[in-house]
């Protein structure tokens, strides 16, 4: 009887200890699967749960897999229950579970990432960090400085993205090898600096040390990268090539992420080659895959692009139902550049469909975003010369580190030669001064490139804003006190019959003649020496001169006023579509300042401003028309003065108004 328990006890704990194994081995096989499968994933972990209910470790680590796929499915509010769910049950009280706490963090900080706060993501890598450091955790440290990387570069922080990425490759150097991730890191930093070359040589690296490997997921992401550098120079058939080779990775591998993106890379091209039915025929699996994998931004941006490929194919209905497919997304009011190219789509829709005011509504909000989006692509332009100009100042230390490192070898060379031979001092001395010659020369080389650098920011700002307000920034850390002046001239231009253009014009050509007729506006008041200030919808408004308080410059508009119209002339005669304005200039006092911080904007209040838009409304077709105050600036032996009746304006009450010619109109 005892030997038949003892046999039972002995079969008992067999049973039970492959039982332990075979759970083990489950566990331990969710992470070669949630990539693939997300949900069965999160199926088979949900099976084993109940089954490791009393052992914390594989318990935490059966909530992190379910983490991270949810995450993987994007569904975050779920991953950071489960998530919660691991802090609660992870105790931290051994090497293993500190460990395992980190890589919670870690998770963390990938979820954040995705839900774009920036702050927490970082905040959770960095304390997943300082864990894998205290228990000197390599690979998990790798990992996190690889992930908090990316989100440095994802900020625009490109300083902090490359010492994170070296602190990497240092401890890979150090294990004998080289990071695949790190080099592409590299040169996805590179790659957003606009610096093609170098991020084209760090793609290379990366995508030899992946074939090297067999890691077939880092060499698609290598060829996928260098595609995209080569698209950026406009070397079209390469990056198709690239891409290729890339899908042909990722369908083997039945990555439908992959698939996904370079789907839509691969559409945009054939777009760009003007092979708009191939080109959707891409974009179409794109926008599938995405709406099925619940992306909703990639999916909005996937559908604009078809229906932008179906408005230049002339094809107005099929655009039209694209983007009722997308109205009411909520991308299209938190993205703006989104926006923007869909209020452009919707505008030439409007224009075709003969529903000419909506369509002059909303084409003044897509000159209002268009102005934010060009500011904001200003200032990412001014904060990327600044990296580079900071990443020009590490460049110049570690070139005198290693000429330092240099000299005192060669000093040391020098000692030993002093003592076995006197005679070779006067070669090491000529050997020494031609090395610091040679430090000078670099250093001077270095400076020169920062001292380029620094010019391409002053030109930026130059060149969206007034000479003198752009270096008072500079100067000021982008502060610029508001200032008031008494005696600025004000011009307003306004396009008569915009409506009634627009009304057999499409959108696209609308858009490139006023931006062709106020780029010949800029010139002239270039030329004059006179400012303008912005343009509203079909309205543009300009000033005399940021420095004129005594309306000594007032000549100088009213001469580009008369000029513009001399223009207007002279192109109606050569172009088919025959534009004319109406025009008003007052003097008086303003008040200018700049408006907001990161995108800021120059503008001008005043009566002035308010006056000379009354002006303008009480012109004629193709006539200056200018009020009394600043007519007594004028010369009367230049001009020709037309006084008109007594205008009753609104708020203003009975004021003068003249038309304004020169004299001789053939001499300007």
């Amino acid at each position: 009887m005892k030997h038949l328990l003892l046999i039972i006890l002995i079969l008992q704990t067999f049973i039970f200890a492959n039982i332990s194994k075979s759970t083990l081995f489950r566990i331990n096989s969710i992470p070669n699967i949630y990539n693939k499968d997300p949900k069965l994933a999160i199926a088979i972990s949900d099976s084993l749960i109940p089954l490791v209910k009393n052992d914390n470790y594989q318990l935490v680590k059966l909530y992190r897999y379910k983490a991270i796929s949810k995450y993987i499915l994007e569904d975050y509010e779920e991953s950071l229950s489960c998530l919660s769910k691991c802090l609660e049950l992870c105790n931290g009280d051994d090497k293993d579970s500190e460990n395992q706490l980190g890589r919670i963090y870690n998770v963390f900080g990938s979820v954040y990432c995705d839900m774009q706060d920036f702050e927490k993501s970082n905040s959770f890598y960095e304390k997943a960090i300082r864990i894998y450091r205290k228990n000197n955790y390599l690979e998990g440290l790798k990992a996190c400085l690889n992930n908090l990387a990316q989100n440095f570069t994802d900020l625009g922080e490109y300083d902090k993205a490359i010492e994170s990425y070296k602190e990497v490759l240092s401890i890979s150097k150090m294990e004998g090898g080289t990071s695949v991730s790190v080099l592409n890191g590299l040169g996805n930093v590179y790659f957003n600096l606009g610096e093609y070359e170098y991020a084209k040589q760090r793609y290379k690296e990366s995508l030899y040390l992946a074939k090297k490997e067999g890691d077939l997921f880092s060499e698609s992401i290598a060829y996928s990268n260098i595609g995209n550098v080569y698209f950026s120079q406009d070397s079209l058939n390469l990056s198709l090539d690239y891409y290729m080779k890339s899908f042909e990775i990722d369908k083997n591998n039945e990555d439908s992420n992959g698939l996904s993106v370079l789907s839509n890379n691969i559409g945009l091209i054939y777009s760009k080659k003007k092979e708009y039915k191939k080109s959707n025929l891409y974009l179409e699996k794109s926008a599938k895959a995405d709406k099925q994998r619940g992306n909703e931004i990639g999916y909005v941006k996937t559908m604009l692009n078809i229906a932008l490929n179906y408005h230049k194919m002339g094809e107005k209905s099929s655009c039209n139902k694209v983007l009722r497919k997308i109205d009411g997304s909520k991308i299209l009011s938190s993205n703006i550049e989104v926006r923007l190219k869909y209020i452009f789509l919707k505008v030439a829709s409007l224009i075709i469909n003969g529903e000419n005011e909506a369509a002059i509504k909303l084409f003044s909000k897509y000159n209002s975003l268009k102005d934010s989006v060009f500011n904001k692509n200003i200032s990412n332009e001014a904060a990327k010369l600044a990296t580079r100009y900071s990443l020009l100042q590490k460049e110049q230390e570690i070139e005198l580190l290693k000429k330092e490192n240099e000299l005192n070898i060669i000093s040391m060379e020098r000692d030993r030669v002093i003592n076995e031979r006197k005679n070779i001092i006067l070669i090491s001395t000529l050997s020494f001064v031609l090395l610091l010659i040679i430090s000078i020369f670099i250093i001077l080389r270095v400076n020169r490139k920062l001292f380029v650098e620094k010019n391409k920011v002053s030109n930026i700002m130059v060149s969206v804003l007034p000479e003198k307000i752009a270096y008072e920034m500079l100067e000021n850390e982008n502060k610029v006190n508001p200032k008031t002046y008494k005696g600025i001239s004000v011009l307003m231009v306004d396009i008569v019959d915009f409506t009634k253009h627009c009304e057999s014009l499409g959108a696209t050509f609308v858009l490139d003649e006023l931006n062709d007729i106020y780029s010949n506006f800029d010139d002239i008041l270039d030329k004059y020496g006179c400012v303008r200030i912005k343009t509203i919808g079909d309205a543009y408004l300009a000033v005399s001169s940021l420095t004129d308080e005594n309306g000594k410059f007032v000549d100088n508009l009213v001469k580009s006023g008369l000029e513009i119209l001399e223009y207007l002339k002279k192109r109606a005669e050569i172009h088919s579509v025959k534009w004319s304005v109406r025009m008003g200039i007052d003097t008086g006092e303003v008040v200018c300042g700049i408006i907001g911080k990161k995108m800021f904007l120059f503008d001008i209040f005043g009566d002035a401003v308010n006056t000379a838009e009354r002006m303008q409304v009480n012109s004629h077709p193709m006539r200056l028309n200018i009020s009394q105050t600043c007519m007594e600036f004028l010369d009367s032996n230049k001009y020709f003065f037309t006084r008109r009746d007594i205008v009753h304006v609104k708020g203003k009450g009975e004021i003068p108004m003249f038309f304004v010619d020169f004299i001789d109109k053939i001499k300007l």
